[in-house]
């Protein structure tokens, strides 16, 4: 072996040998598969966990009228959107959203329903059976909401809004409930209560108007589909903590607004 002086090492080379370093330490990680998370959907569907066995009759029976299919002789008028509560509400689990596109609510400023919205009803019985309508110009689409721990919400002690703002459609909604039973559901949260709640969704989504005083059905099936989302949802710490979260909440918002005041 020689004794002269040895030749400097190239700069470039010792750069260009570190980055097929590290391009080769990053392909070795990506081809490492990565095992995609998992949901756990067992207790979505199923009635809270503090439900007692009463409570769980209660929501099989409601579960029962949720999930029925219903027709004309059942009431339902020549203009509606679904034949059954699980058809706009079924993922993950009967009570939760739709995915499908004949799930989403239409609704546009030029229709007034009977509920004081704006639902376009897609379905109309004629001789020949059931016809879909084309949607008005300008409809916009709504995503079926989920109904998971509605039950919890409607449990919270809420304050009346002092104003309802209107949205990018340009439908100007008004304050629901009454200063003694602020609104919380539905449509800029203007409907109180989950009965009622339930029976705007008979009328708007199923075509199936209350009927009079006199008549006991379907506000039977009205009140147990109600008692059914009631009871439904997983319970969890972060449900539970909804209530005591919102009540704090409304409190601190009473408190801001009476400093203003003053």
């Amino acid at each position: 072996m020689g004794s002269g002086p040895r030749p400097s090492a190239d700069p470039g080379m010792t750069f260009k040998i570190i980055s097929l370093a590290l391009l080769a330490s990053v392909m070795a990680g990506a081809a490492i598969s990565v095992a995609p998370a998992q949901t756990d959907y067992r207790s979505v569907g199923q009635p809270r966990t503090d439900a007692t066995e009463a409570d769980r009759k209660i929501f099989a029976a409601g579960l029962r009228q949720f999930s029925r299919a219903w027709d004309e002789h059942d009431g339902v008028g020549e203009r509606f959107n679904e034949h059954s509560c699980v058809g706009c509400h079924s993922v993950p689990a009967p009570g939760g959203s739709g995915s499908a596109a004949n799930t989403f609510v239409l609704v546009s400023k030029d229709i007034s329903d009977m509920g004081g919205g704006h639902v376009f009803q897609r379905l109309q019985r004629t001789a020949n059976g059931v016809a879909e309508l084309p949607a008005p110009s300008g409809a916009s689409k709504r995503k079926p909401p989920s109904l998971f721990g509605l039950g919890l919400l409607d449990a919270v002690a809420l304050q009346q809004p002092t104003a309802s703002a209107p949205g990018p459609d340009k439908i100007i909604g008004r304050i629901g409930g009454k200063a003694t039973q602020p609104g919380r559901f539905g449509w800029k949260a203007r409907v109180p209560d989950l009965k009622t709640f339930t029976a705007t969704a008979f009328a708007q989504e199923l075509g199936i108007a209350r009927k009079p005083a006199e008549e006991i059905y379907p506000d039977i099936a009205i009140a147990e589909v109600a008692a059914f989302v009631r009871l439904l949802g997983r319970q969890s710490a972060i449900w539970t903590s909804i209530p005591r979260q919102a009540s704090e909440f409304s409190q601190r918002s009473a408190a801001r607004s009476a400093t203003r005041r003053l």
